[in-house]
């Protein structure tokens, strides 16, 4: 973030397409329990930095091969 302008990087999957929203994917618990642990690390260190998402849902969180994407 520079001056007001945000830079967001393209997401992927395996293939190179576009990366699906959290919420168009599936995952067993314990998958599930690791990408919350992950994502509220992801929150806290945010909020560390100063930064607020004003809408993260299932619909504004990727998942590529890594797991969640912010």
């Amino acid at each position: 973030c520079m001056d007001g302008v945000l830079l967001m990087e393209l997401i992927t999957d395996e293939a190179g397409d576009v990366a699906p929203r959290l919420s168009d994917v599936s995952m067993s618990a314990e998958q599930a329990l690791e990408d919350h642990a992950l994502l509220m690390n992801y929150v806290m260190r945010m909020l560390c930095a100063g930064v607020v998402h004003g809408d993260l849902s299932e619909f504004n969180v990727l998942v590529d091969e890594y797991g969640p994407v912010i």
